[in-house]
């Protein structure tokens, strides 16, 4: 790495324990800066020892902490001062807030509700430590752990944000239930929303609430239009929508990918990760289709393969998993009785 990485001086993303990192904790050696829990202000976390030591070492071409095999690294961003003590970040994501209204079960097999003294721990913050956070910002995302639309505490610091900081911007993650006209304007963030994030793991109503127990496939359909809509205005600069890969969905890819190109957003596709005690990480073998031992693993293959041929000229396309290649047919037999005898 000959050039610097500029996340250290301009970014943080605060997780769910309240750690703060200083870009996506996955590109990390589990190294949090601090704990915004912790602390009775973020000066004690953006310029502590660990901040300073951090952007030291990145300072001196050191990589020490940063996971590089994976690192999606950031350069020449504007007016970044790369120092060891850099004005606060230009890009803050809120990732702490779990709530959501949904038991998905890529993720969670039950609703994850805030208590009555989570909601206070987190209420008492947003005056003292998180708004002032913003004071540099840009950017403030909610993404990456619960649903904002379902959160009270997530709605707060929306409004107060685009209150207070007429100039900042807004990226939110949803499962678009409830993200409606009505929403961003309660919130006054309708013209304030740079990205929108849907996550939608299936394009047709049985596969989508079996995958995303709880929602209406009908009603994320009507506010996804509504998203859409708000893109095609220019009124927000981008809409991405996440599927992510199952044995249950993998044969509406293709339906997937042709509703993202109609209507010219990104089409994000992910393989599973297992995460443990989720009804697809408590049966991962049976869902993972991208993995060659599954039985219909080459028929997965085979479905992206004509999806990257016939959308070869579409610049949004993922790469999807373009190492994949068929298993020979002894192969895929094996796997097939290897299946049938685990049942």
């Amino acid at each position: 790495m000959s050039e610097i990485c500029q996340r250290a001086f301009s970014e943080i993303e605060i997780d769910v324990n309240g750690d703060v990192h200083t870009c996506c904790p996955s590109y990390l050696k589990d190294y949090p800066i601090g704990n915004i829990f912790k602390v009775n202000s973020f000066d004690d976390i953006w310029y502590g020892e660990k901040a300073v030591n951090f952007r030291r070492k990145l300072l001196n071409n050191c990589y020490d902490y940063c996971n590089t095999e994976i690192c999606n690294k950031k350069i020449n961003q504007e007016d970044i001062k790369l120092c060891e003590k850099p004005d606060y970040p230009t890009l803050v994501r809120f990732a702490y807030d779990s709530q959501c209204n949904l038991k998905c079960i890529l993720c969670r097999d039950s609703l994850i509700c805030n208590s009555k003294e989570t909601i206070k721990k987190y209420d008492d913050m947003i005056d003292s430590i998180l708004m002032p956070i913003l004071k540099n910002a840009k950017i403030l995302s909610l993404t990456s752990s619960g649903e904002v639309t379902a959160s009270a505490h997530s709605q707060k610091i929306l409004k107060k944000a685009a209150e207070l900081y007429p100039n900042i911007k807004f990226e939110i993650l949803t499962n678009a239930l409830l993200f409606n006209e009505a929403f961003c304007n309660k919130l006054g963030i309708i013209d304030r929303i740079d990205r929108i994030v849907v996550s939608m793991h299936a394009m047709k109503k049985d596969t989508y609430e079996s995958i995303m127990r709880g929602s209406n496939f009908e009603k994320v359909l009507k506010n996804l239009e509504f998203i859409i809509t708000l893109y095609k205005q220019k009124k927000l600069n981008e809409v991405s929508i996440v599927f992510v890969v199952s044995l249950l969905n993998y044969k509406e890819i293709p339906m997937f990918v042709e509703f993202c190109y109609k209507n010219n957003i990104n089409p994000v596709i992910w393989e599973y990760r297992n995460l443990g005690n989720t009804v697809m990480g408590k049966n991962y073998s049976h869902y993972a289709v991208w993995e060659k031992t599954h039985p219909n693993y080459n028929d997965f293959v085979k479905i992206l393969k004509n999806v990257e041929l016939l959308y070869k000229d579409y610049p949004r396309l993922p790469k999807l998993f373009k190492d994949l290649e068929p298993v020979n047919k002894f192969q895929e037999y094996i796997n097939k009785i290897k299946y049938c005898i685990s049942k």
